[in-house]
């Protein structure tokens, strides 16, 4: 060892290197088989989780169910805006009675999907509505309905006013055909009065009051083709024959006569000079998603540009009164006969034109604002609409018909 002393010094500092990395391996060993344990258990741990329901904590559930009725209360809002012309009459008839519209809807639907269980008539359960809150309330309560109505085309009686509670409550109207006839030919009479005669006017000027008929000037139909009937009775002009509605369109024909007393009214409202045309798609409409019921018509007005924009823009705002209108398309023709003429010489580019929009258009001003050649601004518009009622509230049922 003396001879060999450097030799014995390697040796002793690799044996101690190789005891070390030994060492170093073992432990490295043993963590690597650590972790791999804790792996696994991990694995363990994450499909056991995998498996279970989620649980989410009492925080969230709380916010959770804020959430909730705070989406259900805004459905609900909105829900009355889709062809709820009742609105604020039911609003007023629960004022009086000390309780809010939701709380009255309840009750009654409380009410008469019991009775109806029972096979009571619509009648019977209209009684046993007001039982409890006693004659005179019902009194008030039936006033203040009637009265939130006062300027409606309907006329309100003690033989209907019944019949229009219960349908602002979600009871669809029926009644039998004839009556639903008399109803309607009566309605649109004052919804679309006609022209005052000769005779009427002479008969006026004599008495010294202003002669029958539609004080507005506001025209129906053109009186040049057969159409005019069409457009005078507003597209119900067979019902003014002899023909009757059948009693399944007895329901939808009162929210087509709701329909129709709104838009009219629009359309003087704005200062259009007269309705040209009018046609629906069908009586019963069609439904989506089993909670929507959708009106189409298509109406072709005539009057100023100005006045065109205003009934536009009076439908596409309707949603403030209850009411939901969806233009889907306009077309506008000039009624000028100097600008035809000039337009066919082909000095003109034209001024009729359709624009096709969607529902979320809020305003149409820009849309309409051509430039017409000629002397006259005045023009005729086609206008097809969606009128959309939510009816996912109704309450139907054979033991209540």
């Amino acid at each position: 060892m003396k001879k060999n002393m450097l030799l014995v010094v390697v040796l002793a500092l690799s044996l101690s290197a190789a005891a070390f990395l030994v060492y170093k391996a073992i432990v490295a060993t043993s963590d690597m088989n650590k972790y791999m344990a804790d792996v696994e258990k991990l694995k363990h741990e994450i499909q056991a989780k995998n498996a279970q329901d989620i649980i989410p904590t009492d925080e969230n559930l709380n916010m959770i169910a804020k959430d909730k009725d705070a989406v259900a209360a805004k459905r609900r809002e909105l829900e009355l805006i889709f062809g709820n012309p009742y609105r604020k009459a039911v609003e007023r008839m629960a004022a009086s009675l000390g309780m809010s519209a939701d709380e009255l809807r309840k009750r009654w639907k409380d009410i008469y999907l019991q009775e109806v269980d029972k096979g009571n008539p619509r009648e019977m359960i209209f009684a046993k509505f007001f039982e409890e809150v006693g004659r005179e309330k019902e009194k008030r309560a039936i006033s203040a309905f009637r009265n939130a109505l006062r300027g409606s085309a309907e006329s309100l009686s003690d033989a209907n006013i019944k019949g229009c509670v219960m349908e602002a409550l979600g009871v669809p109207r029926m009644v039998p055909p004839m009556v639903c006839k008399q109803f309607l030919c009566q309605t649109i009479k004052r919804i679309a009065p006609p022209p005052p005669t000769s005779k009427d006017q002479k008969s006026a000027k004599e008495e010294g009051a202003k002669p029958s008929g539609n004080p507005s000037l506001f025209i129906f139909g053109t009186g040049k083709d057969d159409k005019t009937n069409t457009v005078r009775f507003l597209t119900f002009d067979k019902y003014h024959g002899d023909s009757l509605p059948r009693p399944e369109e007895v329901p939808y024909i009162f929210k087509h006569i709701k329909l129709l007393e709104d838009m009219v009214g629009r359309m003087k409202k704005a200062g259009l000079e007269g309705l040209l045309d009018i046609s629906k798609e069908s009586v019963m409409g069609r439904t989506v998603n089993d909670n929507y019921l959708i009106f189409t018509y298509t109406v072709k007005v005539e009057g100023k540009l100005d006045a065109v924009r205003a009934f536009a823009n009076s439908l596409m705002e309707a949603y403030k009164d209850n009411r939901v209108y969806v233009i889907r398309s306009v077309a506008l023709d000039e009624d000028d006969e100097a600008g035809k003429i000039f337009n066919k010489t082909g000095g003109g580019t034209g001024a009729s034109r359709r624009s096709d929009r969607s529902p979320a258009t809020p305003d149409f001003s820009s849309e309409l604002g051509l430039v017409l050649i000629g002397s006259s601004d005045v023009v005729m518009a086609e206008i097809t609409l969606d009128y959309v009622i939510f009816t996912g509230n109704e309450l139907v049922s054979e033991g209540g018909k």
